[in-house]
């Protein structure tokens, strides 16, 4: 009987202890904290802005080296090895060069202001991104549509020029929007030009007509 009193006397001391905290606790009022996350920044921005060729925004990609053939169309290598050793996919399409001496390779398809994304993976890749090719796999795609809220409209829009004295060269590109919640409108363009320039004799080089 003693441990029964004794037992029932700490059951209840327990529950009184449990009581005063319960009442103790602070009451928390409810927080709601909105926003809208920040844009990372764009590895791509300059890039875009230097060159009207596609493939200079791979330069800084470790193993990439450029072959020039023109005004918008070098023809990248992975450790030495390009052209058709490549494997280049715009928006998960393969294409290959075009003309006899490739002289259209795959990226000059796509103009640096219409280039969100870029991967290069030396040797192997995924069976989803070809699979067999002896140097390795340059992806780019294109950015993906955005969309209004609901009852909203969204507008945007760039645009870039750079000028070059020495064969007076001028690149202009021009990117815009315009999207409801439902529907989304596009524009991309750019447009490249040069002519010919004197070398350090005077003599006339004439252009390749790009």
């Amino acid at each position: 009987m003693p441990f029964a009193k004794t037992g029932a006397a700490l059951a209840a001391a327990l529950l009184f202890s449990a009581a005063a905290h319960a009442a103790d606790q602070p009451k928390f009022t409810e927080i709601t904290i909105a926003g809208a996350p920040e844009r990372p920044a764009d590895p791509l921005a300059a890039g875009r802005l230097a060159s009207a060729d596609t493939a200079t925004l791979l330069e800084d990609q470790p193993g990439i080296s450029l072959y020039t053939g023109g005004g918008v169309s070098s023809l990248p290598a992975i450790h030495g090895l390009g052209d058709d050793r490549v494997n280049l996919l715009v928006n998960g399409m393969r294409i290959t060069s075009a003309c006899a001496n490739h002289m259209n390779p795959a990226l000059s398809y796509v103009t640096p202001m219409n280039v969100s994304n870029e991967d290069v993976i030396a040797g192997l890749a995924p069976v989803s991104m070809g699979g067999d090719s002896i140097a390795g796999t340059i992806a780019v795609s294109s950015p993906v549509p955005e969309f209004a809220t609901p009852g909203k409209t969204r507008s945007s829009g760039s645009a870039s020029a750079y000028f070059r004295s020495v064969n007076s060269g001028s690149t202009l590109a021009a990117q815009a929007a315009l999207a409801s919640d439902g529907l989304s409108l596009g524009y991309t363009g750019s447009e490249d030009r040069a002519s010919s320039y004197k070398d350090g004799h005077g003599n006339l080089v004439r252009d390749t007509l790009y």
